[in-house]
């Protein structure tokens, strides 16, 4: 089981509480399960499954190119998927990387994916902000399975200076583009499904986007 103490002085005792029960009612095959929600030692604390796997960023130090495309997609899509059914529920993860996706051996067949690392937000954060922050953060993980590297505009020094990006998908794909990665077929498509709607507004619509391209390469 891993832990998510809260302050020693109690002090956020009750939103750690409550926060915890609204994740525990999300069903997920990709969001370890809450086991435990203690609301009575002095700090309190949540308790995770224990997911036993590699983090996607170790998996990526030994490919240091990028995951073959059809794994990358599988990794995004998956993470895609648990971020769309915590968002329906008011719920955002605001710090999504390679850091916190594992990945589990699965016999057969591809990696399970787990989104790890669930804290709550500050108590003035607002659920918006970290919403959109989970949609450009998936960008930046499908860039980073694809080439190796860390996508340029999900740095702070590069994103101030995007124009009207506001924290959204776009700024990841235009990456793509001035960078000139070669990024095995995926740059057109990923474009392609942009200019077919004015933004990504909400990861179910970047899943969407994705899922044909992924279709396509399995069948293959």
């Amino acid at each position: 089981m891993d832990l998510l103490l809260g302050r020693p002085d109690g002090s956020d005792r009750d939103r750690l509480t409550r926060w915890a029960r609204a994740l525990a009612a999300v069903s997920h095959p990709s969001l370890p399960a809450v086991v435990r929600i203690d609301d009575e030692t002095d700090g309190g604390y949540v308790g995770f499954e224990h997911i036993e796997g590699r983090t996607l960023s170790e998996r990526l130090t030994q490919h240091s190119d990028g995951l073959p495309e059809v794994e990358a997609l599988a990794v995004t899509l998956q993470t895609a998927s648990a971020l769309e059914a915590c968002h329906q529920m008011g719920l955002a993860h605001g710090a999504v990387d390679a850091e916190v996706i594992v990945l589990a051996e699965r016999a057969g067949g591809l990696d399970e994916v787990f989104l790890t690392g669930w804290t709550p937000p500050a108590a003035a954060a607002d659920f918006e902000d970290h919403r959109r922050a989970d949609i450009r953060a998936l960008g930046g993980v499908l860039y980073q399975t694809l080439t190796g590297l860390v996508a340029p505009s999900t740095q702070p020094c590069e994103a101030e200076d995007l124009e009207g990006d506001g924290g959204r998908f776009d700024g990841v794909l235009l990456d793509w583009v001035e960078v000139g990665r070669d990024l095995r077929g995926m740059g057109e498509p990923a474009l392609q499904a942009l200019t077919e709607s004015e933004a990504m507004e909400d990861v179910g619509a970047f899943a969407r986007a994705l899922l044909p391209h992924f279709r396509d390469r399995m069948s293959e």
